[in-house]
């Protein structure tokens, strides 16, 4: 639940799975062939709007990130800051509203029970906040968030979340149904729950973020590329750079590869390195 003066979220950012090793069953795809399968799935959209970059194939750079939502862009943000060469390819523009990294708001918080997403948590909140100083506009407003129980079962989940709050020392106050009902009088809390506040939920306005970091890898030196559908991807050999074609004759070869392509993660992963990623 999220404090009064926060717009109303919508679900949580979908995640792309990130490859950056390629298995050897991938060496030995024909270019041809898919080619061909990408344009019979359609693996990556339209390619009318702008090419920064017609082609790179004489140039080989240390990295390149197929999808440019949250996931990839972030990639080549943090690849380039530890000094390797960039591309950055996307089928549609920056901050597009067809995939997953847009809207108008995107929660944050820290109720987690597990560890290792409240490490998530406390690793990616500086940089937003370095993306909003840099973007030099609203990227996020933290508003705090509650965390309602019903406090008449021997444990909960607001017993779990105290004992890790109070194990790590992140603030959090308890509130009876009252003290919740007075402070938020727009929830109406039946008498045999309680509420566990945190002051440092929040929303992110990711269509505003997603753009601000593709500015910011930009400043940074990454080479950006859209439309670039993304058809086949071709290896001449076990030592042998990275090659990705797009549809319309664009290529692009680096040393490394990540791809973060979203909702369009199964279909790419299955025809170009016959891995099986589910999605839904």
């Amino acid at each position: 639940i999220m404090a009064p003066h926060c717009r109303s979220p919508l679900s949580g950012w979908q995640c792309s799975r990130v490859i950056n090793r390629l298995p050897r069953a991938a060496h030995t795809t024909t270019t041809e062939k898919m080619l061909k399968l990408g344009r019979r799935k359609r693996l990556f959209g339209s390619t009318a709007g702008h090419l920064e970059h017609s082609s790179h194939h004489d140039t080989c750079f240390d990295l390149l990130v197929v999808g440019g939502g949250v996931m990839g862009v972030w990639c080549a943000i943090a690849a380039a800051k530890r000094g390797a060469t960039v591309a950055l390819a996307d089928q549609f523009e920056p901050a597009h509203t067809l995939g997953s990294s847009h809207g108008d708001g995107r929660i944050f918080r820290l109720a987690y029970e597990q560890d290792h997403y409240v490490d998530m948590m406390e690793h990616s909140l500086p940089l937003w906040h370095e993306l909003q100083a840099a973007a030099g506009t609203a990227l996020m407003a933290t508003t705090g968030g509650l965390t309602v129980a019903d406090q008449s079962c021997k444990t909960n989940r607001n017993d779990r979340l105290r004992a890790l709050y109070e194990r790590r020392g992140i603030a959090h106050q308890t509130l009876s149904a009252a003290e919740a009902n007075a402070r938020f009088p727009q929830y109406s809390l039946a008498p045999n729950l309680e509420a566990l506040f945190q002051p440092d939920f929040g929303v992110l306005f990711p269509s505003k973020a997603v753009a601000a970091a593709w500015a910011l890898a930009k400043s940074l030196g990454v080479q950006t590329l859209f439309p670039f559908r993304a058809a086949a991807f071709r290896a001449d050999g076990p030592s042998a750079h990275p090659l990705v074609l797009s549809e319309d004759g664009a290529s692009i070869r680096a040393r490394s590869l990540i791809v973060a392509p979203g909702a369009w993660l199964s279909g790419l992963t299955s025809s170009w390195f016959g891995i099986s990623v589910p999605t839904r």
